[in-house]
């Protein structure tokens, strides 16, 4: 590999024939089209290059906009991965209104003949020594007979023990700084934080615990250089016994971070170890002790030291980390209680879920993180167990409150993104609600996952993959991550590569549901109509309706696809008398049996009860038949989706 495809700039070094981006040897990711941006801004150091010519370049066959999202994206991509700033750049500044330009020093590339600093040594090493034997030689006269003895005397054996000696040392020096420079400069770019583990005996707590190893994910992944992987895919470890090493390389992270908590009387005790995945070695290893009642201000220190030792962090860093507001410990408690419920995602969960941060609350009323948690069970309640009316207006309230305690939390963007899209209908809203939110955390999977399916239903494509590729990256294991990362296809009608991606969430949990559905959908588009009867019945079975999904199966057999069909649409028309049923869910059935008028009815009916799956209406293909109907276009137009 030549040394003139390669541009070396203080710790990194660009690689423009792998196009790679490495940090001290370590690859740091960098997608192909900000390395492209990058590659030019290195070829123009010190120059100003004009939007117009990155333009001509990269995006020559895109829109205006598509051009200027694209190229502030791979900015910020850039950014991102030097570990830069737009307000007090290093690396890359901005011309306003104009472009860009390459700041930093660009280090001379190496000359084909000139020595490296191990041959530089090696050579000193050498003409030392033979400095030494000429010296020797030249107190000997030539035509004096001299016995071994005299070469050996005349050898000046204490210069030539002062010559290796001074080898040797310069040797070990050289491997001792190399070592202590590579411990110092590790360039951990990636962290796993697995789940801390906890005795049986202390089962009580495992809400403590989860919820410990949360807040270390939470806070360490809004460092934009350090890619945390995501709750949802470390989690899949939990209560395992696994190596730290096989962890880290199958999640593709650099180091892994274990812990223990322990009771000690009234008070815990939490150990946490971070193992270098490439060698096992120990990078970092403490021991922090908390009561019980108070483990926040433990969980601000051991973030803290975390980033203290894998990050340089800026004294404006170092303050966000110790400046964090003191909460009740009850609340802190109860807040803690309520995400562990939480994350079950069951109807059951999410009620005790919601009580537990009214409770916090009730501690502390100017608590942020408890509103937020309200917002996020209530938005999760009225997916479609109720009407959308029953708790979406109380989850923008409870939203709108922890953003006026604590405007800096991204998870709070992110809940008030998703009420702004899919209950207030505010597109427009909903996106400066999720760009703020990825600005605020960039290493937060869920604001890039929900971000990347709202761009698909705005069918803004190639930015919905962007972002949905950036959620996989931070959490890999996730289901839903997977299965949704196979909208952009499916909207698209390009099927075949949205099934792969709906199978391969499905060879993760057979026993979720949702994927199910999405695969039944695909398979009846590329008319697999009985692959598409088995993923609807086992949709049913996993949902609680095996007497149903018996049905419908039966019906099938006997009747084929519209029997089955019919067979479900009657079980929801009855149910929808004494129960809330989506009215979303009965329209794409009278819409798939061909019944356009019933499906637009219903459609209607949706409208009215704010149902939270419109906002895919433009882009499902379930609808394709209802398009030219101007009634479907006045949906559209109230729903805002002209």
């Amino acid at each position: 590999m030549s040394d003139d495809q390669k541009v070396r700039f203080g710790v990194f070094e660009a690689d423009l024939e792998t196009r790679e981006l490495r940090r001290n040897g370590l690859r740091v990711r960098l997608p192909d089209q900000p390395f492209s941006v990058l590659e030019i801004l290195l070829a123009n150091p010190g120059k100003l290059v004009t939007r117009e010519e990155l333009q001509q370049q990269i995006w020559p066959n895109d829109v205006f906009v598509d051009f200027d999202q694209g190229l502030n994206k791979a900015i910020n991509r850039i950014r991102e991965a030097l570990g830069d700033s737009a307000s007090s750049p290093l690396f890359v500044e901005t011309i306003p209104r104009r472009g860009y330009r390459f700041i930093a020093p660009i280090a001379p590339k190496q000359t084909e003949n000139e020595p490296t600093l191990k041959e530089t040594i090696s050579v000193e090493a050498q003409s030392q020594s033979l400095e030494t034997v000429t010296a020797t030689a030249d107190m000997t006269t030539p035509s004096t007979p001299v016995r071994l003895e005299s070469r050996r005397k005349g050898f000046h054996l204490p210069w030539a023990i002062a010559a290796i000696t001074a080898i040797i040392l310069i040797a070990a020096f050289l491997a001792l700084w190399y070592h202590n420079t590579h411990l110092e400069n590790r360039s951990v770019d990636s962290l796993a934080v697995l789940p801390i583990a906890l005795d049986a005996k202390d089962s009580d707590l495992e809400y403590l615990s989860d919820g410990v190893t949360e807040n270390l994910i939470n806070s360490l992944s809004r460092f934009p250089h350090l890619r945390v992987m995501a709750r949802s895919t470390v989690f899949h470890y939990k209560g395992r016994d696994v190596d730290a090493r096989t962890v880290g390389k199958d999640l593709h992270v650099r180091a892994v971070l274990t812990g223990r908590l322990i009771r000690a009387g009234k008070d815990i005790d939490i150990s946490l170890e971070m193992t270098d995945v490439s060698d096992g070695s120990q990078i970092w290893g403490e021991k922090f002790r908390s009561s019980t009642g108070d483990t926040q201000s433990v969980e601000n220190d051991m973030t803290s030291a975390i980033a203290n030792r894998l990050l340089k962090l800026s004294s404006d860093q170092q303050g966000s980390l110790t400046s964090r507001k003191t909460v009740d410990p009850e609340a802190y408690r109860l807040y803690l209680l309520g995400r562990f419920y939480w994350n079950k995602r069951t109807t059951d969960g999410l009620n005790k879920a919601a009580d537990f941060f009214e409770q916090a609350i009730q501690h502390d009323l100017n608590y942020a993180p408890a509103y937020a948690g309200l917002a996020d069970a209530y938005g999760q309640l009225s997916w479609d167990s109720v009407p959308p009316t029953a708790y979406m207006p109380r989850a923008k309230a409870m939203a709108a409150r922890s953003l006026q305690l604590d405007d800096d939390s991204a998870e709070s963007h992110t809940s008030m993104a998703m009420i702004k899209e899919l209950y207030d209908w505010d597109f427009e809203g909903a996106e400066r609600e999720f760009q703020r939110a990825i600005e605020l955390n960039p290493g937060y999977a869920t604001a890039h996952h929900w971000y990347g399916v709202h761009l698909a239903a705005m069918r803004r494509f190639g930015q919905a993959r962007t972002e949905l590729n950036r959620a996989l990256e931070l959490d890999p294991l996730s289901l839903p991550i997977n299965a949704n990362a196979g909208y952009p296809d499916y909207f698209t009608h390009n099927y075949p590569p949205a099934i792969k991606a709906f199978r391969r969430a499905l060879e993760m949990d057979r026993s979720y549901p949702y994927v199910h559905e999405d695969l039944m959908l695909a398979y009846e588009q590329t008319g697999e109509v009985s692959d598409a009867m088995n993923e609807g019945v086992r949709l049913l079975e996993l949902s609680g309706d095996p007497v149903l999904a018996r049905k419908v199966s039966e019906a099938f057999h006997v009747g084929g696809r519209e029997a089955a069909l019919q067979t479900w649409l009657d079980a929801l028309l009855q149910r929808s008398k004494s129960r809330y049923v989506s009215p979303v869910a009965i329209a794409q059935i009278y819409s798939r049996l061909g019944n356009k008028d019933k499906a637009i009815e219903w459609l209607q009916k949706a409208v009215s009860a704010k149902s939270q799956q419109l906002v895919y209406i433009k882009t499902e293909p379930l609808y394709d038949s209802l398009r030219a109907d101007p009634r479907f276009r006045e949906l559209l137009k109230k729903v805002g989706l002209t």
